[in-house]
């Protein structure tokens, strides 16, 4: 049983989306900082849950550091 759920940061390919909807087997995806769905009917299989992954990045940032 998976554990993705709307809101989940996932790492998806190269890089990190949020999850917009959650279906039975697959999701729909979209930008973390963003409002829209960009990527619909991704196999759940392909993404894997990685908030601290991503958190850890992003706090090195510059557009962070500045906040």
């Amino acid at each position: 049983m998976n554990n993705i759920k709307k809101g989940s940061i996932v790492r998806y390919k190269d890089g990190w989306r949020e999850v917009r909807a959650v279906f039975k087997n697959t999701v729909n995806l979209g930008h973390i900082h963003g409002s829209k769905t960009t990527l619909k009917s991704v196999p759940i299989t392909e993404v894997k849950e990685d908030y601290q992954g991503w958190y850890d990045l992003w706090s090195q940032s510059e557009t962070y550091r500045c906040m």
